[in-house]
């Protein structure tokens, strides 16, 4: 991932505009960040207009709840409820993950069908089974939504985080789960790398390399980054910041959630201890009891990070028993004794492998929301000295923003400042071939902390097909993908056969880490040794020139040197043989039983179609349904409204409020059972026999107004055309004579047509229906508008008036009469150039009167 990055300005390039968006998809919460050409980097905002969404679906059969909502169902559907499915991917059925996910939480898990790894269990006769990428998928374009909702656009490319440690098991987890979702993944980006990104981006490092470590201690795991920070080679603004990412260490299982675990299991105590022989049944076979406490436990850990003490309360937790108990930082910490002992081992180990000493590094900076915890914090100082600690960074927001930045960087979309960072591999990876020369097993051994970046190379002289198998560790090795080479004995087909030194060809293959995080073949060619077919030319010609040489040399001694010829040109050098490099053919498969097939990722698709379907159904009633609602209290309101009882009688009035009051009885006997289009039907009914009262309402108030403006028309319509008659003759005016007749005719018709009206409405009560209605009175001055625009389209050509001779004019006016003259004359000029370059320049003049 070695990309030269960014900077706080983004500026759009002249290409197709489009947006990325950043994840950072946590156990316990997700951000959005939204990188936009033209406009600052954010976050996109939630329905709660909160900047982190919790990482939480329920599924009830096709209908599925995000967010806080989801939070808050929680309590009542355990079951249906997923929390922190991150903690489970890629997890094995019976692994260790997969068996303290239960202990936590009340969903039942099932071994998927297909992968073998866990996976919940489904009621629905098509889909058996949730996998862990379909759980996050829903969320993934949850996320996708939530952007829309917010910003009005609708965004496809996508940069997630995910933590260092995961292998490329779990990172093609969350490459289905973006597929899925319909999403295109740019990338994967460590979060580690994402946050050191992030702070890179608005310091510099003239002072020389500083080290510095990031402690990211989240909801389900604790990461450490330490990474060194200096400024490149240039001058001014182009010196380069460059990052590199020496190394990682981590704890999967050690999280704020295991802390909310701790504290549940006080509380299960404690309830077992004051109320255990009022219940029948133990508290802890009662999923939605637990599940509350689960809920409290992490409210009340918020509050003990600021305060000694806190409280924990729920009605009705169990058998209908209430819930109350004190609470102190205190128990807390003795009950988290074992995990204050593991807080510390990432950080020594990253240090160590680094080769660094804690002298070395400026400062620990700390994220992610779990080191607000006071006594994580009273740990890391153990190594760290208080004054090395830092939170210098948004603890919530610095690896969403990272990777947001990362995701810029990635597009030509976006020009972006220099500053560069190296990542590095987090677990050891091996490409491993069986060599045809020997017969052996040839490794190719990548250890961990490898930066990221160049590209490894892989070779064997071979004439058959060669399969590279690609290993990571964790544990064990585990052999994860294979690429088969094939097209090695045609190859040589492709080359002049008759030149080849040795028809066994040597062949090459590079490979590199992807965008992904994950190994993959470049490139793999066939080499092939072969003769120059003009090295024999070229030898006779330098043998010919070599002679040519000593005899010119021979003839300088006799020549002066003005009469020297120059030297024949040495020939161009020519080798003896010459590499020729046939491309082969690569095809890469996944062969550890973990992702999902083609097959099974559109059964996945189809599902979200389906769900996506059925919430937008629910939506669309529930819009309808909320109308409907909300028109019904309109219309008890409105009844009673001084300005509406002026236009409706007490019959009207009654009449609307018992259909107003029928419909809101219907809503009540059908608010489960009523369908969309009968829903929408009540509410048009309704909303008819309001507009046609309501109607009234607003003839009444805008009627006056707009007479006044009607007659304004009509008045300075007459004006203008007695202008006409006073500016022009009868035979200037010739062209558009049936023009003003007819704009007089229907002058005076409107004029009549609303002196009748207006009489006839005058004598109709408030509670009739007008006939003077405004969509009529619009329309009269509408028609008087649009005949003047006809007619200030013809052209009226104004004749001038001979001069007369009865007065002789002076010396002194013939003078006058003369510049007068001259201007006038360039006038003309001027017009007369004007009326070449526009036809309808000399026109424009003559109507302003319009």
């Amino acid at each position: 991932m070695l990309a030269g990055v960014l900077a706080l300005l983004l500026i759009s390039t002249p290409q197709a505009l489009a947006a990325i968006l950043g994840i950072d998809y946590g156990t316990e919460w997700f951000k959005m960040a939204l990188v936009q050409p033209g406009k600052p980097l954010d976050l996109v905002l939630n329905r709660d207009s909160k900047r982190k969404t919790a990482s939480v679906v329920v599924v009830n059969g096709l209908e599925r709840t995000f967010g806080s909502e989801a939070v808050g169902l929680s309590g009542r559907k355990p079951e249906q409820t997923f929390f922190a499915a991150k903690q489970l991917i890629a997890a094995d059925f019976d692994s260790a993950l997969a068996k303290d996910y239960q202990k936590m939480y009340s969903n039942a898990l099932v071994e998927h069908p297909l992968t073998g790894k866990a996976a919940f269990k489904y009621d629905d006769p098509k889909h058996g089974t949730l996998s862990v990428q379909e759980i996050i998928a829903m969320q993934l374009q949850h996320a996708q939504e939530l952007v829309v909702e917010s910003t009005g656009e609708t965004v496809k490319d996508v940069v997630i985080s995910v933590p260092s440690f995961y292998t490329p098991t779990q990172r093609q987890s969350m490459i289905d789960s973006a597929n899925i979702a319909g999403l295109n993944l740019v990338a994967l980006v460590n979060d580690g790398s994402a946050i050191a990104l992030n702070y890179g981006m608005s310091r510099k490092f003239e002072q020389g390399k500083e080290f510095h470590i990031f402690y990211d201690m989240g909801a389900g795991s604790t990461v450490v980054t330490v990474a060194s920070f200096s400024q490149g080679k240039g001058f001014g603004k182009s010196k380069p910041t460059e990052i590199n990412v020496l190394a990682t260490s981590s704890d999967p299982t050690l999280g704020g959630s295991e802390i909310d675990v701790r504290l549940r299991n006080l509380f299960v105590h404690a309830f077992e201890s004051k109320h255990g022989s009022e219940v029948s049944t133990p508290i802890r076979d009662n999923r939605r009891a637990m599940a509350k406490l689960l809920k409290e436990a992490a409210r009340v850990k918020t509050i003990l990070s600021a305060n000694i003490e806190a409280f924990a309360s729920i009605e009705s937790l169990h058998e209908e028993v209430d819930f109350r108990i004190k609470i102190t930082r205190e128990e807390l910490q003795e009950a988290c004794k074992d995990l204050r002992d593991r807080l510390n081992v990432p950080l020594n180990n990253v240090i160590s492998a680094a080769n660094v000493t804690i002298d070395d590094i400026s400062s620990v900076i700390l994220v992610g929301g779990s080191t607000r915890i006071p006594f994580v914090q009273e740990a890391l100082e153990e190594v760290a000295t208080k004054d090395k600690l830092a939170r210098n960074l948004n603890a919530d927001e610095a690896c969403v923003l990272g990777t947001a930045f990362y995701g810029a960087t990635l597009s030509s979309k976006f020009r972006v400042n220099n500053i560069r960072i190296t990542d590095s591999t987090n677990i050891p990876y091996r490409a491993v071939f069986n060599s045809e020369m020997t017969g052996d097993d040839v490794v190719s051994e990548i250890p961990k902390f490898s930066p990221v970046g160049p590209k490894s190379t892989i070779q064997d002289q071979r004439m058959s097909d060669m399969t590279i198998n690609f290993d990571y560790y964790t544990d064990k090795w585990i052999r994860y993908s294979s690429a088969t080479i094939s097209g090695v004995k045609s190859s040589i087909n492709k080359i002049n056969k008759d030149l080849v030194v040795d028809e066994t060809p040597l062949v090459k293959a590079q490979f590199y880490f992807d965008e992904f995080g994950v190994p993959k073949i470049h490139r793999a060619v066939a080499i092939y040794n072969t003769t120059n077919p003009e090295y024999e030319s070229y030898l006779e010609q330098l043998s010919s020139w070599e002679q040519s040489v000593k005899d010119e040399e021979a003839k300088t001694d006799s020549t002066s040197e003005a009469e020297a010829k120059p030297r024949t040109p040495k020939p161009k050098v020519q080798q003896k043989h010459i590499i020729e490099r046939v491309t082969l053919k690569v095809n890469s498969s996944t062969l550890e039983k973990r992702s999902m097939n083609g097959d099974a990722l559109q059964e996945a698709r189809d599902l979200l179609k389906r769900m996506n379907k059925d919430d937008k159904q629910r939506k669309d009633r529930e819009t309808a349904f909320n109308s409907l609602e909300s028109l019904v209290y309109q219309i008890r309101e409105i009844i009673y409204e001084d300005d509406f009882i002026t236009v409706t009688t007490k019959d009207e009035r009654a009449k609307l409020e018992k259909k107003a009051d029928e419909a809101s009885e219907w809503m009540e006997d059908n608010s489960n059972t009523a369908k969309t289009p009968q829903v929408k039907s009540q509410l048009e009914n309704l909303r008819d026999s309001l507009d046609k009262l309501v109607y009234r309402k607003v003839e009444k108030e805008n009627r006056p107004h707009l007479i006044k403006s009607l007659e304004d028309v009509i008045t300075k319509s007459r004006e203008t055309i007695n202008n006409y008659s006073e500016k022009y003759t009868e035979e200037e005016l010739e062209p558009v004579k049936d023009s003003l007749e007819k704009l007089e005719v229907l002058i005076e018709d409107v004029s009549l047509w609303l002196e009748t009206k207006l009489a006839a409405q005058n004598k109709l009560k408030d509670t009739e229906n007008p006939v003077l209605t405004i969509e009529s009175i619009v329309e009269k001055s509408q028609s008087i508008q649009d005949a003047f625009t006809k007619l200030a389209a013809k052209k009226i050509k104004k004749k001038s008036t001979p001069s007369t001779e009865a007065e002789k004019p002076t010396d002194d006016a013939t003078a006058d009469d003369d510049e007068n003259q001259e201007q006038d004359d360039t006038n003309e000029k001027a017009e007369t150039t004007a009326e070449q370059d526009d036809p309808d320049a000399k026109e424009n003049y003559q109507h302003d009167e319009l």
